[in-house]
């Protein structure tokens, strides 16, 4: 029989003085069922994660590791929800094939503080979509892939192939909140493109707000395919990457010289026949300063 667990502290003081608290527990549907139901600030669910955890239970190959299932004073689990996801299809497939279903046995930490859920890292690691959905930001895998655009214009020189940890796309987002409003956009472009064209709409809604409106015809042109000029530069920049996505010749260096280049000829309404994707590129008119 599953041992209760006791997860929630009303009063935050208790909390503090108490500390974390430590036992084994024997996880049955019921009690995981419980427990994620309280779970309303987590990162996005993997089913591949929670499919590959079902099947070490079910042939039993599931080991007291000793990673615990982590649970904070209000009773929201900080790590464990695919474990926990795992062991309700567990017992859905013991049923499901008359099999007497045996209880999980995990090490549980409650009465953390909130906050860690911020910078803990799990089985499948913590992306900096993860900690910015848990913050409550709207698309946030598009929203953290624009902050690292900005990590990329603002490092001049940096390459694309740079690990960006999450803290820092997390303080970039801090810095720039209204990256989060720039990120629903029209049409829906391939790739990349998204986060790269809600980085753009952001540098000249917020940062070089003369732009604005131009910035928006143009994001609008080259989503919806509808020229605003003769030999518009937005048209023939999706006509281009149309076209390369075919032969998978598009990378993010290109992407990113190739979107800027066509952004800034479409500002200056330079006409454009065919696209050549310069080998170095500036922003224009933007101050680095203000990233």
């Amino acid at each position: 029989m599953s041992t209760a667990v006791t997860v929630k502290l009303k009063d935050k003081t208790a909390a503090e003085n108490t500390g974390p608290a430590t036992k084994w527990v024997d996880i049955d549907d019921i009690m995981a069922k419980d427990m994620l139901s309280r779970n309303d600030q987590n990162r996005l669910l993997s089913r591949g994660a929670v499919k590959s955890w079902t099947r070490c239970m079910i042939r039993d190959r599931w080991k007291l590791t000793g990673t615990p299932i982590q649970i904070d004073e209000n009773g929201t689990i900080v790590d464990g929800q695919h474990r926990l996801n795992a062991i309700v299809a567990y017992y859905e497939h013991c049923r499901t094939n008359n099999i007497i279903p045996q209880p999980v046995r995990f090490l549980v930490v409650s009465n953390l503080d909130p906050e860690v859920r911020l910078v803990v890292d799990s089985g499948r690691k913590r992306s900096a979509a993860d900690a910015l959905g848990i913050r409550g930001v709207t698309n946030a895998p598009v929203v953290a892939a624009a902050c690292r655009w900005l990590i990329f214009i603002k490092g001049s020189g940096a390459s694309l192939k740079d690990k960006i940890s999450t803290d820092h796309v997390a303080e970039m987002f801090e810095k720039h909140p209204r990256l989060e409003e720039m990120a629903s956009l029209p049409g829906r472009p391939m790739g990349t493109l998204p986060s790269l064209l809600t980085a753009i709409r952001y540098i000249d809604n917020v940062l070089i707000p003369d732009n604005g409106e131009l910035a928006e015809m143009f994001v609008h042109a080259f989503t919806k395919g509808i020229s605003q000029y003769t030999d518009d530069a937005a048209i023939a920049w999706r006509e281009r990457c149309i076209r390369d996505s075919q032969y998978g010749a598009l990378n993010a260096p290109t992407i990113y010289a190739g979107t800027v280049h066509a952004r800034n000829m479409y500002l200056k309404r330079t006409p454009i026949r065919r696209f050549q994707v310069p080998e170095n590129v500036v922003f224009d008119g933007l101050d680095l300063g203000l990233i």
